[in-house]
């Protein structure tokens, strides 16, 4: 089974055209979460590269931002 994104949520860096995400991802086994910048001009192309591309967040706190 591919990985797949179940939810994301966006931040801005004040000054900055680039978004943060955290991307809740189903790899099939168990719930990861990812964190990286994009782009800002697509929300599921952005979704995809972090999950792809991005750094592992810790699931104790990612839990909580996704309540």
């Amino acid at each position: 089974m591919a990985a797949t994104v179940l939810d994301s949520i966006w931040f801005h860096e004040m000054g900055s055209f680039k978004p943060i995400g955290i991307v809740k991802v189903d790899n099939g086994f168990e719930i990861k979460y990812y964190i990286g910048t994009c782009s800002g001009e697509d929300e599921e192309a952005d979704s995809i590269k972090i999950m792809e591309r991005g750094g592992r967040f810790p699931s104790a706190a990612a839990e909580k931002l996704f309540e």
